[in-house]
């Protein structure tokens, strides 16, 4: 079991004089084509704007590369986001099973071939397998750029769209719904894949380790789980109110062995070390490690 950690105990944060930070720009373009109706798409990136913003202590996701192609294009600063609020649960369940691929081969096969619906039999109607299809062209490579600074907006009616992201260094953040150790390597998952892995230990599995059938995952763990990150996560982002709450977001767990074994779709998604460990939810102290992983 473990207990909670000094930044959580006293509520003070960690501070480090090695810090390395560069500014990156939210992906509106990216947005906009997860909105399924996309008439008068831009105007509500600007009427809920905190809905689609990156605000400080957000873990921000890379999304310059993608997923199926090679193309990176041209831009001043990298191209981030820090939720999926938009995106389709039928496209979000082929990015649950994209990650749940153990080996390099599993998860390139589910890149090019991606499973929609709740499991590998449910079929769309064909407007959503259209737009799911499409959406998929478009789907990036996801990967930890590192902890929002400051506030940035994804249309520029709003305000300034460019932050400032912290990508060395260690910081103080709000841990995810799995309790953390020292020395543990973190790894980033989407709110929405919670009940993909086990929030307590048992005999047949430890606390953080994937579930064997993501089919037989435990729907109640995902409402429990979803409760309580509604509770903990409103304290300290603007999500509370009507139209902004955030979904897909992005939050720190441990990277646990699957059965010992390393777990592809889990080990690529690493990204930082534990350095002062706590409860789910909990002030946890990390150090980011983007940049020799």
């Amino acid at each position: 079991m473990s207990n909670a950690g000094i930044a959580s105990a006293t509520g003070t944060r960690l501070d480090s004089a090695a810090k390395h930070t560069m500014p990156c720009k939210i992906d509106d373009t990216l947005l906009i084509t997860w909105f399924e109706e996309k008439n008068n798409a831009r105007v509500a990136l600007h009427v809920n704007k905190m809905k689609y913003a990156v605000q400080k202590d957000e873990l921000v996701l890379n999304v310059t590369q993608k997923l199926r192609t090679n193309t990176l294009g041209t831009r001043a600063y990298p191209s981030v986001v820090s939720s999926l609020t938009e995106m389709p649960s039928y496209v979000r369940n082929a990015l649950v099973y994209l990650y749940n691929s153990e080996t390099a081969h599993h998860f390139l096969v589910a890149a090019q071939h991606p499973h929609f619906g709740d499991d590998n039999t449910t079929s769309l109607a064909p407007p959503q397998t259209i737009l799911a299809k499409t959406m998929w062209s478009d789907m990036p490579y996801f990967t930890a750029q590192g902890y929002a600074l400051g506030t940035a907006y994804a249309s520029a009616q709003s305000g300034d769209t460019v932050s400032t992201v912290l990508v060395g260094g260690m910081v103080t953040v709000r841990n995810g719904g799995f309790s953390c150790r020292a020395g543990e390597p973190i790894m980033w998952y989407f709110d929405f894949e919670e009940n993909m892995f086990h929030s307590k230990r048992s005999i047949r599995a430890v606390e953080s380790e994937r579930v064997d059938d993501p089919a037989h995952a435990d729907p109640r763990a995902k409402e429990t789980t979803e409760q309580s990150r509604k509770r903990r996560m409103t304290d300290i982002y603007d999500t509370a109110s009507v139209g902004h709450h955030k979904t897909g977001i992005a939050l720190p767990k441990p990277y646990v062995l699957k059965r010992g074994r390393d777990h592809f779709g889990d080990k690529i998604r690493i990204f930082a070390k534990c350095i002062n460990g706590g409860r789910p939810y909990d002030m946890i102290d990390i150090m980011l490690m983007t940049q020799s992983m």
